[in-house]
């Protein structure tokens, strides 16, 4: 009936896909885009995400995309259970705050604007290589790194915290911790927001935010070596061409023509690319202090992009259901109140699913005295298959009551419909029409499920 070109699954270009991290007990993280709307998380080689680990069930869990965008998740009977949050779960929506757990395994999602946020375009400058800096020269951070910070570095992330939660543009909030890191180092400094690629193709990273002392001597260029190793292992790493005390020996040595020492401190992960907070200072404020205070700035500003995140997912999410509650109320008040008919029995039974949609039915009293009853099927769920119902019901009222044959009336909403509807969507009704007095019940099918009918018996 209608319009049946194309169905209620819309094709989805990569931009608005999700990613799905999925992180080891080791700490190594790989990712997988979520194109499609169903995902199988199993330990069979068949799921979509491949968990290998006896904890694991064959078919353990499954991901899907309600019609509003939104990403649930649903044990499939596993036997040992799915965890949000550290908490036992059969089936919840999931955001970006929330900590996926399945055997060893920790899954967390990403949204399409995280990831818009996080990478950068082809318009974004690159950072060239140095060359100065071998193997040689670059060791791991300890994940304490040492020194307490002075009153001023301290007020400095305290001021840094609220400008960052308090900024709503993800541009200006890379540029003010870039800032922020110049402005507290003494001497020669720069710092840079790079999106570093997956792996170590020669492409320089794109620069997403950059600041540096006027004057400034330092040169802009970053190592490729030191790059690596971050990729690598995933944590920040140190490299300089200094010698340097021993209370920081850690730090490795090589030889270059000027005394700097640079930190890449891993902040963000998608799709493979690494956003990276690159600094390049003087090797003689190499201390435990400075490296403490650029670490902790990083992991300011890491959990300021998950609040902004967060807060944009619950902004949505409150503004959907908000709308669903309408729409239910609207849909409900749609059912027929009257069912009362001398000498029969006349019932209805519907049970909506999780969210609106496209189900209808009616029952229409006549003005001769005869009754109309419809059953109909949008295709799809959400708000535009209710919209569509609410359509349906308008027209199906309005000509009930011109007392035509049952054909032509199926002809009329059809052609109101085929006028109305988009092309990806289309009705399915079976229309009867219930002669109380005569007993006779005449019914038209235009593409649904044909009629059953049972004696006293229920056969």
């Amino acid at each position: 009936m209608a319009d049946d070109r194309g169905d209620d699954e819309r094709a989805m270009d990569g931009s608005g896909d999700y990613t799905l991290i999925i992180r080891t007990e080791d700490g190594s993280a790989q990712s997988k885009r979520l194109h499609g709307r169903r995902f199988l998380i199993g330990r069979h080689r068949s799921a979509d995400v491949v968990l290998d680990h006896p904890a694991v069930s064959r078919r353990h869990a499954e991901l899907y995309r309600d019609p509003f965008d939104r990403w649930w998740v649903r044990d499939l009977d596993s036997r040992h259970g799915v965890y949000v949050n550290d908490r036992p779960v059969r089936e919840r929506p999931l955001t970006e705050s929330d900590s996926l757990r399945i055997g060893q395994y920790s899954l967390s999602l990403r949204s399409p604007m995280a990831r818009s946020h996080a990478q950068a375009d082809a318009s974004m400058p690159t950072v060239p290589f140095a060359e100065s800096v071998g193997d040689e020269g670059v060791s791991e951070v300890d994940s304490q790194i040492g020194d307490a910070l002075t009153g001023d570095r301290l007020r400095a992330l305290v001021a840094l915290n609220g400008e960052l939660n308090a900024e709503p543009d993800a541009d200006a909030r890379r540029k003010r911790l870039c800032d922020t890191l110049v402005a507290q180092f003494p001497a020669d400094a720069a710092a840079m927001l790079l999106c570093v690629s997956a792996v170590d193709d020669g492409t320089p990273p794109a620069r997403l935010a950059a600041s540096e002392r006027r004057g400034s001597n330092v040169t802009r260029h970053v190592s490729r070596t030191l790059l690596n190793v971050v990729r690598e292992k995933r944590r920040a790493a140190l490299a300089s061409n200094v010698a340097l005390p021993v209370a920081d020996a850690r730090l490795s040595i090589t030889v270059g023509p000027q005394p700097l020492m640079a930190m890449a401190c891993p902040l963000d992960e998608m799709d493979g690319d690494l956003i990276v907070l690159y600094v390049i200072m003087e090797s003689k404020y190499a201390g435990g202090e400075w490296l403490s205070f650029v670490s902790m700035a990083g992991t300011i500003y890491r959990q300021a992009e998950a609040t902004h995140r967060l807060h944009g997912q619950l902004t949505a999410h409150e503004i959907i259901e908000r709308d669903l509650t309408r729409a239910r109320k609207i849909q409900d008040r749609l059912l027929p109140r009257d069912l009362s008919c001398e000498g029969w029995d006349i019932a209805i039974g519907f049970e909506p699913c999780r969210w609106v949609g496209g189900d209808y039915v009616d029952v229409v009293r006549c003005a001769d005295g005869r009754l109309l009853l419809v059953v109909a099927d949008v295709c799809g769920k959400g708000l535009a298959a209710a919209l569509t119902t609410g359509n349906v019901h308008a027209v199906v009222h309005a000509n009930a009551q011109l007392d035509l044959p049952l054909a032509e009336f199926i002809r009329n909403v059809n052609a109101y419909l085929c006028d109305t509807l988009l092309d990806d969507s289309f009705v399915t009704m079976l229309a009867a029409r219930l002669d109380p007095a005569a007993g006779a019940l005449e019914a038209v099918s235009a593409g649904h499920p044909r009629p059953l009918r049972f004696n006293r018996t229920g056969a």
